[in-house]
């Protein structure tokens, strides 16, 4: 496969975990190159996100082309720590039909956007009623960390549909959390990532936020 290839498969799928779509402006664009540039993890600040429901999601994000965990071309990390000191987080990335299922009946929040200075963050809100079963469980997650304090979740990127969920370590509501999302490739260098394939706009772009809660 072409390396070209390879990285805006990559792209791709870390746009849509970062909450930027398929779309990005120029200036995060620089900002996320300057990053990878100088050997750190290409990530977005840390802030809390905060939700009314029993989960915080991503986008469900596809990787394809053969991509192989084994092969390393690309490792995403999401780190956080509960705002509550007491209060025990998960952090977890699973292929999105089993937590679809997983999460079916249950209020959750999706991330659909992200912007800064001043910072917001933009869910859907999935209805519900059904209380969740605390999710470390569960045993389809490909990557999973649980606990008080300061968590890492680290994933290799995998041919096939993943999210990331984000959730109180019980499955309790609110879920609220300092977050921090990030990705590691030697593969990444200087390239526009608000072009498609075909050199015309593709997604949603920063500037157009689509309805839902925003994190205050």
């Amino acid at each position: 496969m072409r390396a070209g290839k390879i990285v805006m498969i990559i792209a791709g799928s870390l746009l849509v975990l970062l909450g930027f779509g398929t779309g990005i402006a120029g200036a995060a664009v620089g900002f996320l190159n300057t990053r990878q540039a100088s050997g750190e993890f290409l990530s977005v600040p840390q802030e809390v996100y905060q939700v009314d429901s029993h989960a915080m999601t991503t986008e469900p994000f596809s990787v394809g082309g053969g991509v192989s965990s084994e092969d390393a071309v690309g490792t995403i990390v999401v780190r956080g720590q509960a705002v509550a000191p007491d209060q025990e987080l998960f952090l977890g990335i699973g292929p999105t039909a089993d937590v679809n299922r997983y999460l079916s009946g249950v209020a959750h929040s999706e991330l659909r956007e992200v912007t800064f200075e001043p910072f917001n963050a933009y869910f859907r809100e999935i209805e519900g009623t059904a209380v969740p079963a605390p999710p470390g469980e569960q045993e389809f997650w490909a990557a999973a960390s649980s606990g008080q304090g300061l968590q890492e979740m680290s994933w290799n990127l995998d041919d096939g549909s993943w999210t990331v969920v984000v959730m109180n370590a019980d499955g309790s509501v609110p879920v609220s959390a300092q977050l921090q999302m990030g990705a590691r490739s030697d593969l990444l260098g200087p390239f526009r990532l608000d072009q498609g394939p075909d050199g015309s706009g593709a997604g949603r772009h920063l500037g157009e936020a689509p309805p839902g809660h925003s994190s205050p």
